[in-house]
């Protein structure tokens, strides 16, 4: 494949400051469809960092930030039980391989889905959202302890967490080993960092490429594969101890996303029909199979501070 060399002028590496950037294919807007505007999915030949160029700026992003991008629909108890719960518990499970109780932190979290499942379970739970609708959802609904900040601007106390997790929010970071070190410093010593995020080597990525739904521009900022999340996470005081390739709530989701729309407006009977049937059950399948094969669509990294 021939790789397009994009000015380095306007496309300097987020990770390393290198000018030295592949471009490997240009993408769009077509899952929210917030704008027609292309952007290069290019790689870093000097750190290796997969990223989205030209960054957009903080201020630009929010308007790429609908507010039907959170899941703010129905949480009720019969919704959370029924389609929401048995991911949270997947999530829970496998944090509690590591560490069976302690004080978690979800940067990120949304109305708090799993914030719910991890304090149920009994975790000493809590979690900071940027949007305000999504954060103050979960603080009414549920009650939960969630704090509508930036999550590098807010002031939290050293050592104070025993578990931090970003569930597919360290991509949407313009500043992400900032973010790990601050983690870093808001953990006990022996803490656990959980990461999720599409996974750009997988084989659905390298299928859809510019239409694969994990792309997902200009929201994500970076893309990663787990030798390169490994290559920012331990130089800020981190060992991975685990990857893990397999995920029910997103790796089938994420190819169904690339052919066909996820959430359309007024959707037809049909097409619900074909996306909660077919579509569901075929594309699970051949998310469990290339996850076997260690190329899913999304990956888990779970590291330990030092």
């Amino acid at each position: 494949m021939t790789h397009q060399k994009i000015d380095a002028n306007n496309s300097v590496c987020g990770i390393c400051g290198g000018r030295n950037l592949d471009h490997l294919f240009w993408s769009t807007d077509f899952s929210r469809k917030t704008t027609q505007e292309q952007w290069s999915v290019s790689q870093c030949k000097d750190c290796t960092i997969v990223q989205t160029t030209p960054r957009p700026s903080i201020e630009e992003l929010s308007r790429y930030y609908p507010d039907f991008y959170y899941p703010i629909g129905d949480v009720s108890t019969k919704y959370f039980k029924r389609y929401i719960m048995r991911y949270q518990k997947d999530k829970v499970e496998k944090i509690s391989r590591f560490r069976r109780n302690g004080k978690v932190l979800d940067i990120g979290c949304g109305v708090g889905f799993f914030l719910k499942e991890a304090s149920d379970t009994g975790y000493e739970s809590e979690g900071i959202e940027l949007s305000s609708l999504a954060a103050n959802i979960g603080k009414e609904r549920w009650k939960l302890e969630i704090v509508n900040s930036d999550f590098l601007s807010y002031p939290y106390s050293p050592s104070t967490f025993d578990i931090v997790t970003l569930w597919h929010v360290l991509e949407h970071f313009d500043q992400p080993v900032k973010v790990l070190q601050k983690v870093n410093q808001i953990l006990k010593p022996g803490g656990l960092l959980v990461i999720a995020v599409p996974n750009i080597q997988s084989i659905q990525a390298k299928i859809f490429r510019s239409h694969w739904y994990g792309v997902d521009v200009p929201r994500h900022l970076y893309h990663f594969t787990p030798a390169s999340l490994t290559s920012i996470v331990e130089p800020c005081g981190f060992k991975v101890d685990f990857v893990d390739h397999f995920c029910r709530e997103h790796n089938g989701g994420v190819i169904l996303g690339s052919i066909i729309s996820l959430s359309p407006p007024n959707e037809s009977f049909s097409h619900k029909l074909l996306r909660k049937t077919i579509g569901k059950y075929v594309t699970e399948t051949l998310g469990w199979l290339e996850s076997c094969l260690g190329k899913g669509g999304t990956f888990t990294l779970f590291a330990i501070k030092k």
